[in-house]
């Protein structure tokens, strides 16, 4: 039998707003191997989480991302609205990363130190 995938929505509940309604956590190792890698885009309300990673690369990555930090408690610490390609990045004070669409917290004001949660939204059968 699969194993169902949780899709989550992410809050921003310093702001009291929605960032994405289709947030996924990269829980199994496929997942977090593959991430963004060799997808054409990402749709708006995408989000990507990835819990233990204080780093991100978009080799094989065809379009620029914005990647937020977090630390154990959901606290933002560093925020990178516009990653390319072909990048490494690194956030030390940091055990969370959430990969989006890029600007997608720009309008939202987006800021270090607020903080975020995740609420369980519905399953889907991974593949979906």
């Amino acid at each position: 039998m699969l194993k169902k995938r949780i899709v989550y929505n992410l809050f921003n509940k310093s702001k009291n707003c929605l960032i994405a309604s289709k947030a996924l956590v990269a829980n199994n190792l496929l997942l977090r191997l593959k991430g963004l890698m060799f997808r054409d885009s990402m749709e708006g309300e995408e989000a990507l989480i990835f819990y233990h990673t204080p780093s991100i690369h978009t080799f094989f990555m065809r379009f620029p991302i914005e990647v937020v930090f977090l630390d154990k408690k959901m606290q933002v610490k560093e925020i990178y609205q516009e990653l390319g390609p072909k990048r490494v990045i690194f956030s030390t004070s940091s055990s969370i990363a959430i990969e989006l669409p890029a600007f997608k917290t720009f309008n939202q004001t987006l800021e270090i130190g607020d903080i975020l949660e995740l609420k369980p939204k519905e399953c889907h059968k991974p593949g979906l």
